[in-house]
């Protein structure tokens, strides 16, 4: 994206990733302290864009998938939670999954208020 933008005379724009797995502190946007930063961020007119998938903890492709790489206790992946049918979430799942499935279901619901 910023060899894209580069090419089209905007050489100030950085992508930045928000990833808890890059960086559990800031990446997390579900802690207060980075919601703030980020509206502020957007407020003051330093973010121009805002590009975001589904939360990959509860929609990943990996989620139900066979991995002949692991040890065979463990070739599956973390079971579906998630289906088209069932957006919000299945009705059968552990509370962890309730708990993950909560989270990212708040995280998505504030990225599409976002303005």
């Amino acid at each position: 994206m910023e060899e894209i933008a580069a090419s089209n005379g905007m050489e100030d724009v950085m992508v930045i990733s928000l990833d808890i797995v890059i960086n559990e502190e800031w990446g997390n946007i579900g802690r207060e302290e980075v919601q703030k930063f980020w509206l502020a961020a957007i407020l003051d007119g330093k973010v121009i864009g805002l590009l975001s998938g589904p939360p990959c903890c509860t929609w990943s492709a990996a989620r139900g998938k066979v991995d002949p790489c692991l040890p065979s206790a463990k070739q599956k992946g973390p079971r579906i939670i998630r289906t088209r049918a069932e957006l919000w979430g299945m009705h059968s799942v552990s509370i962890k999954e309730m708990l993950q499935l909560h989270d990212m279901d708040m995280f998505f619901l504030a990225l599409a208020f976002w303005r």
